[in-house]
């Protein structure tokens, strides 16, 4: 098969975006649970986390490895497709905050709805991720043994 050096390749690479969007959740949550939490260092993290968001979305949607499980398993094409319209919007939230931190009075209430939205955020970005791993699985799962 010709593509799986390049689909395993993409594979790791997606791996490691989901590692560090991983890490950098932690490290977002740590900074709340901080006695001595700084507004500073929570808008330079959730900066990089947006970042990052914006540049996997891009890899995911220019890289191909959706259309490859597609190909592979051509049903789980309308799956695809959803997950990846979910791009916009989650980039748009996390944009969001990253504008409220940055802009926002430091407070008490401030603080309760920063965390408020970034762990609505945190908890939709894991299920996403969570259901592109599970369908990139069942895509090249389903191929295993059928092209010796």
């Amino acid at each position: 098969m010709a593509h799986d050096v390049p689909t395993r390749q993409y594979a790791d690479a997606v791996h490691a975006d989901h590692r560090e969007l991983a890490g950098l959740l932690s490290d977002i949550r740590t900074e709340f649970a901080n006695d001595e939490r700084s507004k500073l260092r929570l808008e330079k993290l959730v900066t990089q986390l947006s970042e990052l968001c914006e540049a996997h979305f891009r890899r995911e949607e220019e890289g191909g490895y959706m259309k490859e499980a597609v190909q592979q398993s051509p049903l789980l094409a309308t799956k695809a497709s959803a997950l990846e319209a979910e791009h916009e919007d989650l980039q748009e939230q996390i944009e969001k905050l990253r504008i409220l931190i940055h802009s926002g009075v430091e407070s008490a209430a401030w603080w309760v709805r920063v965390q408020s939205d970034f762990n609505n955020f945190a908890k939709q970005i894991s299920r996403h991720e969570s259901e592109e791993n599970a369908l990139l699985q069942e895509a090249f799962s389903q191929d295993i043994g059928t092209k010796d």
